[in-house]
């Protein structure tokens, strides 16, 4: 169950430009959830992970970001299947310094948790 298939990554290039265009926000410096609920319940949420080189230059770091808030998302998801609805989300990350694993835990389970209560 803990597992993160390609079904549930956002790459669809309408999906992604309908998230940043019509999706809604919660801010939790550093990490920032811009989410959409969709239509058919049926899909799984999908999630797209950002980490912008602006603000991170080295490669290296982005990638370790990414993989944190990926696997932080992986072990948190159960918060949005116990809900009808699914969602596009976009995780992004818009600190210049990194952060730690238990910061990034921590930050993403309290997005998902105020996106599971405002829905």
């Amino acid at each position: 169950m803990n597992d993160f298939p390609k079904t549930e990554r956002l790459c669809n290039y309408h999906s992604i430009q309908a998230l940043f265009k019509e999706g809604k926000s919660i801010k939790k410096y550093p990490l920032k959830l811009i989410y959409l609920p969709l239509d058919k319940a049926l899909t799984p949420s999908q999630v797209l992970i950002s980490v912008p080189k602006k603000k991170l230059k080295r490669a290296v770091d982005r990638n370790r970001i990414k993989r944190l808030i990926r696997e932080s998302y992986r072990k948190q998801k159960h918060q949005l299947s116990s809900q009808d609805k699914s969602y596009s989300l976009a995780l992004i990350y818009m600190s210049d310094e990194l952060a730690s694993y238990e910061q990034i835990y921590a930050l993403v389970g309290t997005l998902l948790k105020q996106l599971s209560l405002s829905a």
